[in-house]
């Protein structure tokens, strides 16, 4: 399966990539979790650096104080793409609603991840190899425009592909990254992490780091973070995490990484620039 493109759905959150192994898997039904996209993965107790061009050194991250980051805090709450993806309905976070209005939101966000899908693919026409093809898809203007104002539905997966963009927009000098696992199945974002530091390890996180969900309406700091990452379902982020995860960084000035994951164990990883 050299140069295949495979889709691997979790909860129908689609992303695509390329599986190293070309083992294909089967969409699993949706549950009252949110579910996220995930290809294929494999990472270490220490995770692996990112190049050393793109890598935050710590002067850079010494201009961003915890002070700084507070009002950055604040300021996300207040971004206008931030309020309409937490308005949006969503299979996921609405687990609640039952017949009828579950059905139909579970509907509308089958037919926006199908027009994704027929958008994806003409980018591959266009000779975009993946997972390029789908990253530039997701960071488009169109892509946003098609959750929010054409189907008007997201689950998580879709809102942390459309927060990265819109910190990476809003914050050039810091590094945005998208993370999606399986178990526990959610995606989120994280903003001005020291790269240095391991993903599944928060409690190493520098303190001036920031975690965005936008679908749960929520910008932790990372001792907030630390709080309710044992507490929320939908989290649970350590080095015992299970199934697999992709991750999303878009460095500060230019630069984009790939990266798969098996429990903490990085699988593979593409750079993009």
């Amino acid at each position: 399966v050299d140069g295949l493109n495979l889709y691997v759905y979790v909860g129908n959150n689609p992303l695509e990539y390329i599986d190293p192994t070309g083992h294909v898997k089967e969409t699993p039904e949706q549950e009252t979790v949110e579910k996220g996209a995930v290809g294929e993965v494999n990472n270490v107790d220490t995770e692996r650096p990112a190049p050393r061009k793109y890598r935050i050194d710590r002067d850079a991250l010494s201009h961003n104080t915890s002070e700084e980051m507070a009002q950055v805090q604040q300021d996300i709450f207040q971004l206008n793409v931030f309020k309409k993806l937490g308005a949006l309905e969503s299979s996921s976070r609405n687990s609640n609603l039952e017949g009828y209005d579950q059905r139909t939101i579970s509907m509308r966000i089958k037919q926006l991840r199908n027009s994704i899908d027929a958008h994806i693919a003409n980018i591959k026409q266009t000779g975009v190899p993946p997972p390029n093809d789908s990253i530039q898809f997701f960071a488009s203007k169109e892509y946003e425009d098609l959750v929010i104002n054409t189907h008007k539905v997201a689950n998580c997966s879709e809102c942390a592909l459309i927060m990265l963009n819109e910190l990476r927009k809003n914050y050039p000098n810091m590094t945005a990254e998208y993370l999606i696992t399986t178990k526990p199945d959610h995606a989120f974002n994280l903003i001005n992490r020291d790269q240095r530091t391991p993903i599944f390890e928060p409690e190493k996180w520098n303190e001036n780091a920031l975690v965005v969900d936008a679908w749960a309406g929520s910008v932790y700091t990372k001792k907030e973070f630390s709080n309710v990452n044992k507490k929320l379902y939908y989290y649970g982020i350590s080095n015992n995490i299970t199934g697999v995860s992709q991750h999303i960084i878009k460095y500060v000035g230019s630069g984009t990484s790939y990266r798969t994951y098996e429990k903490n164990k990085m699988d593979s990883e593409e750079s993009m620039f």
